[in-house]
């Protein structure tokens, strides 16, 4: 007998039915697994923590949740985070994504590259030592708590 049921409400999954269990994310292997193990492999994602403080110091950090593989940026924005203007998209042509990250994580982000560090000259406050562009920041699972400040103003 065949019959639906649900394990997380966003998501049906069918009891015998293999052509329709697109939650195994194209693996043979997982049809011999139970129904949590799927859902954890298949749609349980791992979100990072990233801390963004304002430039006023008196304003409490904002935390958001971002994944691993997009920007810096790309999560900024999806979170709505006032501080990030992202006016060019990622596309590394207008500075409006600056950000100061903090130690120790500026020591673990990969080496800026020779266009994040020209384009970082017409940034709207003082670059500083610790300068970056969120759109050429790709998040990591080794980024979790990642803590950044943001500037005074993108414009």
């Amino acid at each position: 007998m065949t019959w639906p049921w649900i394990i997380h409400p966003a998501v049906r999954y069918t009891a015998n039915r293999p052509s329709q269990r697109s939650a195994n994310c194209g693996s043979k292997r997982t049809a011999k697994r139970s129904s949590n193990q799927i859902f954890n492999r298949c749609f349980h994602q791992i979100m990072l923590k990233i801390v963004f403080f304002n430039h006023a110091a008196a304003v409490e950090p904002t935390v958001i949740d971002a994944k691993p593989g997009q920007s810096l940026m790309r999560a900024a924005v999806d979170a709505e985070i006032d501080g990030i203007a992202a006016d060019c998209g990622g596309s590394l042509t207008c500075a409006t994504c600056h950000v100061m990250v903090r130690e120790p994580w500026l020591a673990q982000l990969p080496a800026m590259q020779a266009e994040e560090d020209d384009m970082l000259g017409f940034t709207a406050c003082t670059r500083e030592t610790n300068s970056r562009l969120s759109c050429q920041i790709m998040l990591t699972n080794a980024m979790d708590g990642l803590e950044v400040q943001l500037p005074a103003t993108q414009y």
